[in-house]
């Protein structure tokens, strides 16, 4: 009798509640996993998946696809030995279900699950879901998540209903500190002018193989200067060059898990006949990539979100961009297959991650032979520019309006550390407990038009995530722009900036930061938080 008066309060507290929680269909599984490269093992983590929502997305790249129509409604269950805790980047949730340890909730503790459920309202596109503790998105932790549906007053909405679709999801795998990062520490230990930062969290968490993500955290966190009392790392513009390398350097570059040495292969016989959908997703950790076609095709989408189609054929993607294509094979073209080629970013000499789409079937050594000699050719990519946002514009752009709120966020300090307005927020694990708020956060209200001002006063380029909103880009470097839609604006480095508006219609505590994965550890982070 008890358990039934209990059912019986539930239903009535569904029925008179906007919203009410059920079981998900589809379960995730968070395991570890030994992950096989080029004939390597690298110790690892994963995400595996039943049910209905658990599908190939395409490029036989498996992920969590739901329609537009619905509810995100899903179920994760931690099987590793630590903490985790799942952010679906792009979606507009609720704040207590962001998935952002402490921000949004605790995290998922070893053998326990957690349900994230709530409406997707109509949203459709590409976006990718990933952990948001310590490095484990860094080696491996992420899947794809595809909303479905596509906008019946987009122009390109017949090729798209009539596209073959597939999702290709970048990574970068194993880091290190560079040796030239690691020779200027070991000089400045032995002159004192390397004062190691003593407010981290130095124990971690299980370090996976000789890939220690840890361990190349602990070498960035110190601070390069003459005093301890001196907190102004960043410089001051004009002055500030942009970076040509990054401190931090990976063994392997991957496409849907794969080197150039074993490319995959999307093979169909009638596959040039009919449009193509190329989905890229850039969940690296550190690593910017330049995305090459053989021929142009029309960008349709940035971060989930419509463009005016935009023609070319070379086009940049930062760390957690999202970049949505569509392909017809020209009748000019003559050849039996096509590669699309990812570029690491380099000033010295780009590393090619390649995926083949072919009419012919195509076996493994063939396909091999293929990327192998892509590699063998010297081509160097630069390093990235904003310059799509420049020139892409957004389909559905913000209403016309004035900001009724302004923010400023300058882009400071060094790896990361004192990262924004010369300070840092580091949340668990990379801060010890307890939990502490953040101190400095950028304060919004409901209704709110807001503004902020991203100011590079770094070497480095910075992709700036929004976490619950989209906004457009609206100014580069003093230039007015009619921009595209994101939640992941990239931010040149050296003295560059960009200005992005949103609306403040999602009430809670959101993070705002880098996501470069060493960046974000060292608290290259704030929160925009409504008052309100």
């Amino acid at each position: 009798m008890f358990k039934l008066l209990v059912r019986l309060l539930v239903v009535a507290v569904c029925l008179q509640s906007v919203y009410c929680i059920t079981q998900p269909s589809t379960t995730l599984y968070v395991r570890y996993h030994k992950r096989e490269v080029d004939g390597e093992t690298f110790p690892s983590y994963q995400i595996v998946g039943s049910g209905p929502n658990w599908q190939d997305t395409g490029a036989g790249l498996y992920g969590v696809v739901f329609p537009g129509s619905g509810d995100y409604s899903i179920k994760v269950v931690n099987e590793l030995e630590e903490q985790t805790i799942l952010h679906a980047h792009g979606l507009l949730p609720p704040s207590t279900q962001d998935g952002v340890p402490y921000l949004s909730a605790v995290p998922i503790f070893p053998l326990r699950s957690q349900v994230y459920q709530y409406a997707l309202n109509n949203q459709n596109g590409t976006y990718f879901l990933h952990s948001h503790f310590g490095f484990q998105l860094g080696n491996g932790l992420v899947v794809p998540l595809i909303i479905s549906g596509n906008d019946p007053n987009y122009p390109l909405y017949t090729q798209l209903e009539q596209a073959y679709d597939s999702t290709i999801l970048l990574e970068d795998l194993c880091p290190k500190a560079t040796a030239a990062y690691l020779n200027k520490l070991d000089a400045a230990l032995k002159d004192g002018t390397a004062i190691p930062r003593t407010d981290i969290n130095r124990i971690g968490s299980p370090q996976l193989g000789d890939c220690s993500s840890w361990t190349t955290f602990l070498a960035l966190a110190y601070a390069f200067n003459n005093s301890m009392d001196n907190n102004d790392e960043s410089g001051r513009c004009p002055g500030v060059d942009p970076a040509t390398s990054s401190d931090v350097v990976y063994t392997k570059f991957l496409l849907n898990g794969k080197t150039y040495n074993s490319p995959p292969v999307v093979f169909n016989e009638t596959l040039f006949a009919n449009p193509i959908r190329v989905r890229f997703i850039n969940s690296g950790g550190m690593t910017n990539f330049l995305i090459k076609f053989p021929f142009s095709v029309n960008l349709i989408a940035m971060d989930g979100e419509y463009v005016i189609p935009y023609a070319g054929n070379s086009f940049w993607i930062s760390v957690a961009q999202r970049l949505d294509f569509l392909v017809q094979v020209p009748q000019s073209f003559s050849e039996e297959y096509f590669t699309v080629i990812a570029y690491t970013e380099s000033s010295e000499s780009s590393i090619p991650t390649v995926i083949i789409y072919s009419k012919i079937a195509i076996s493994e050594s063939e396909a091999s032979s293929i990327g192998v000699m892509i590699a063998s050719e010297y081509f160097v990519s630069g390093m990235m520019n904003n310059q799509l946002d420049y020139v892409v514009q957004a389909f559905n752009p913000l209403p016309s309006g004035s900001p009724t709120k302004i923010l400023n966020v300058d882009l400071t300090g060094d790896n990361g550390f004192r990262g924004i307005n010369e300070h840092s927020f580091r949340i668990p694990p990379t801060a010890p407990l307890p939990y502490v708020p953040n101190q400095y956060p950028l304060l919004v209200s409901s209704g709110d038009r807001v503004q902020i001002v991203f100011q590079n006063y770094n070497p480095d380029g910075h992709p700036m995530h929004l976490h619950g909103h989209v906004f457009q880009i609206v100014n580069i470097n003093g230039q007015p722009v009619n921009g595209p839609i994101r939640d992941v604006a990239f931010v040149p480095g050296g003295c560059n900036n960009v200005t992005i508006e949103f609306e403040a219609n999602n009430p809670g505590i959101w993070a705002l930061h880098c996501h470069l994965e060493f960046h974000s550890a060292a608290g290259m982070l704030t929160t925009v938080e409504y008052t309100e």
